[in-house]
């Protein structure tokens, strides 16, 4: 569960339901619920939990704007719920090149300094590494 919505009605009939809607009104701007959220959400119809569908990605999309509807049949209710997606670090770092290497001043020979696939603090560790060997010897 995301979050939950909630809206008060003074009678106690009909029980209220929630829902998204795709319709735009003069209560809620369709310029401020641009995307449905249809198929990335769900909202129970009785509880207005609202619920992840399927995941989430910053880069793809970073916020989602849903109409959602409580209604007790005779009169509805609209609100604007607003989903703001946060990054994190799903994303491996990749190499543009399967190796690098670069020279060393002086009388110290050319070094392997990173292999596709590993890390860039591998390599700075590394670097780290030889720099205190050359300078102790």
């Amino acid at each position: 569960m995301l979050t939950s919505v909630t809206a008060n009605d003074v009678d106690t009939n009909p029980a209220l339901t929630y829902g998204f809607s795709t319709e735009s009104d003069s209560e809620v701007d369709s310029s401020e619920a641009e995307t449905t959220g249809f198929g990335v959400f769900s909202i129970d119809r009785f509880s207005g939990k609202v619920i992840l569908v399927r995941r989430l990605d910053f880069e793809s999309q970073r916020e989602y704007r849903l109409r959602v509807t409580a209604s007790d049949t005779a009169h509805t209710a609209r609100t604007v719920l607003t989903i703001r997606v946060t990054d994190v670090n799903d994303n491996p770092p990749i190499f543009m090149q399967s190796s690098y290497q670069a020279s060393l001043p002086g009388e110290y020979s050319t070094i392997l300094l990173g292999v596709a696939g590993r890390f860039c603090l591998s390599v700075c560790c590394i670097m780290s590494v030889w720099a205190g060997m050359a300078q102790s010897v």
